[in-house]
């Protein structure tokens, strides 16, 4: 989860996870770490990727969807948000995708009204 999250993150700042290791003084051999075995870094490590990118160590762990760290928890949830949460920020989701899951979320609501 962490190693998908990093790398979709470096994606939208137009940069490859190994070069940001060597610019945040990390070992630029974690970043294959991560990938092949699935591990998270160290807190410290965690610390400087989530102050690069402004986000909190926790969306960085995918243990929240919001982004901005200095974000109140009240914060409007934007589809952009709901997007990164459901498909772990892949960049190919098309609106017709969403507006499906969205569907399907309707469809669940809906049928489990009913079932009340």
């Amino acid at each position: 989860m962490f190693y998908d999250i990093f790398v979709s993150l470096c994606r939208e700042k137009g940069i490859k996870p190994t070069p940001l290791a060597h610019e945040l003084g990390i070992n630029a051999a974690s970043v294959s770490y991560w990938k092949r075995s699935g591990s998270t870094p160290k807190q410290e490590i965690l610390n400087k990727i989530a102050d690069y990118f402004g986000v909190s160590v926790d969306f960085l762990l995918g243990k929240t969807y919001i982004r901005d760290r200095n974000t109140p928890e009240n914060k409007t949830i934007t589809d952009e948000d709901i997007k990164f949460a459901l498909f772990h920020g892949a960049d190919d989701i098309t609106d017709e995708m969403y507006e499906e899951v969205k569907r399907y979320a309707r469809y669940i609501k809906d049928h489990r009204n009913e079932d009340e």
